[in-house]
C-alpha cells in the first residue's frame, strides 16, 4: 500500500508541475503580451478539456453514468481525480498571485482540494467525484473562453453572443 501511495503522491507531485510548466510556457513563450489572467485561463481550458476526456474515459456504464455510488475508486477515477487535483492545487497558487486577491475564488479552489484529497488518498467514491468533476467542468470552457474573449477584444460578435449564450445554457443545466 505504501508504494501506491508514494506512486500516487509522485504523479500529483510530477501534475503540479506540469501545469505549472504549462502556465510558465504560456504567460512567458507563446503570450508574452497577455494577462497572467490570460495565460491562467489558457492553462484551465486545458484542465478542462482533460478532466471531461478523463472523467468520461471513467464511466463504467454509460447508461448509469453515477453508479456504483460509495464504492471504492476505479484507476481510472484516480487519475481523473490526481489530474484535477493537481490542477486545483496549482490554481490556488496562482489566485494567491492574482491582483486584487479573491478570497471567494481562493476559498472555492481550498474546498476543492479538499473534496478531491479525500478521494485522492483514501481511493473511496469515485464516481460521486468524477461525476461531480464532470458536471463542474462542463460550463468552465465557455467560461474561460469569454474573458479570453475580452481580453482579446473580442465583443459584439456573433462568436461571443454564442459563447454567452452557451454559458449560460450550461450553467442551468449543469449547476
Amino acid at each position: 500500500m505504501a508504494t501506491a501511495i508514494t506512486g500516487t503522491t509522485m504523479e500529483l507531485a510530477v501534475g503540479v508541475a506540469l501545469w505549472s510548466s504549462l502556465f510558465t510556457a504560456v504567460r512567458f513563450i507563446l503570450f508574452p503580451s497577455r494577462s497572467h489572467d490570460f495565460s491562467n485561463r489558457i492553462v484551465s481550458l486545458v484542465h478542462a478539456f482533460v478532466a471531461l476526456a478523463l472523467c468520461t474515459l471513467s464511466l463504467h456504464d454509460w447508461r448509469h453514468p453515477f453508479q456504483p455510488l460509495a464504492s471504492p475508486a476505479s484507476p481510472a477515477q484516480v487519475r481523473a481525480i490526481t489530474v484535477s487535483l493537481a490542477y486545483f492545487i496549482y490554481d490556488f497558487f496562482c489566485c494567491l498571485l492574482e491582483v486584487p486577491f479573491d478570497a471567494a475564488t481562493a476559498l472555492h479552489h481550498l474546498v476543492s482540494i479538499m473534496g478531491l484529497c479525500y478521494g485522492f488518498l483514501y481511493k473511496v467514491s469515485g464516481t460521486e467525484l468524477v461525476g461531480c468533476l464532470w458536471l463542474m467542468e462542463m460550463s468552465n470552457p465557455c467560461m474561460h473562453a469569454r474573458e479570453i474573449l475580452k481580453e482579446l477584444g473580442v465583443k459584439d460578435r456573433p462568436l461571443n453572443l454564442w459563447n454567452d449564450a452557451t454559458l449560460i445554457c450550461d450553467h442551468f443545466h449543469h449547476r
